[in-house]
């Protein structure tokens, strides 16, 4: 991601819409959230478990870019009170950017989905972050990897990736309960391990 050359900014409930429609695996009739409670909370990152195992350092910089070039635009990586659309220089598309998603497990823990390296980023600036929190995800979809059992502790951070690393301790075939946010959102990411 070169630069940013212009914003769109959308609103919460337009975030909370879209969430609703946001499909798990390979199912695009099963739409996990459509009956969640969701909610924007400000958090710091002790407040939630991540997932996954490891964090990129060339990410964490991307990511730290990113943050200081939305300023020029009025908007605040880490305090975002809806989703932001990137339109970027040398890209053909555009890029969503939406507060990070944490699901609230039915024995109460704050499970990361997504956004670690913007976590990571905010623990380091001393920030809390605005973060989705979902509830009553259905049972039959539990969210596809085990919490770290000794959560930010656990996690590593790597210049290059080691051969044979795992991202993340999963429950089964991952791709049968992966939360598929670009069923809706323009370009959010995508699972990496198949």
């Amino acid at each position: 991601m070169t630069d940013i050359k212009d914003i769109e900014t959308h609103g919460r409930e337009e975030l909370f819409e879209g969430l609703r429609g946001v499909t798990v695996g390979q199912n695009k009739s099963a739409f996990i959230y459509e009956n969640c409670r969701m909610s924007l909370r400000t958090l710091s990152p002790d407040d939630v478990v991540p997932a996954q195992r490891y964090l990129l350092s060339g990410r964490l910089e991307i990511i730290a870019r990113v943050a200081e070039r939305l300023r020029d635009f009025g908007a605040d990586m880490f305090d975002l009170d809806g989703f932001v659309r990137m339109k970027i220089s040398d890209a053909p598309h555009e890029i969503d950017l939406l507060p990070p998603v944490a699901e609230v497990t039915a024995d109460g823990i704050t499970l990361l989905n997504d956004g670690m390296h913007r976590f990571e980023t905010a623990r380091r600036l001393g920030r809390t972050v605005r973060t989705v929190c979902i509830e009553n995800v259905p049972k039959e979809y539990p969210y596809y990897a085990h919490p770290l059992p000794g959560g930010w502790s656990d996690v590593k951070i790597y210049d290059t990736l080691p051969e044979g690393e795992r991202k993340k301790l999963y429950r089964r075939d991952f791709s049968e309960l992966y939360r598929d946010f670009n069923s809706v959102f323009r370009n959010v990411g995508c699972p990496r391990e198949r």
